[in-house]
């Protein structure tokens, strides 16, 4: 987890922003129903997915983000948009919608 690390606050802001990046479209989306609390399955639903896709897709944002627990992805998704927020004029418009603010095609 990143706030036990002993970085900076700017370093925190761009490590959580090189994690967020690398996630896909469909990954961001996953992402932001997660950090709401919603279950695998109501993820599934809510995207048209099965709840064993809506899964895989948490295992994968958990390997990119470097965390073991659906917990430590609401605080980095928590954390990013209070980043983003606060330091809006760090980002490009292009960069937010790279991470899931455009509509998605497809599954």
């Amino acid at each position: 987890m990143i706030a036990g690390s002993g970085i900076g606050l700017r370093d925190e802001i761009d490590e959580i922003h090189s994690r967020v990046s690398a996630l896909s479209a469909r990954e961001f989306e996953v992402l932001r129903l997660v950090a709401t609390g919603m279950t695998n399955y109501s993820i599934g639903m809510e995207l048209g997915i099965s709840e064993r896709t809506a899964r895989e897709h948490i295992a994968r944002i958990m390997l990119k983000l470097r965390v073991s627990s659906r917990v430590e992805i609401a605080v980095i998704a928590t954390k990013w948009d209070f980043f983003r927020l606060v330091h809006s004029d760090r980002f490009s418009d292009s960069d937010e919608s790279s991470r899931g603010r455009r509509k998605s095609t497809g599954r």
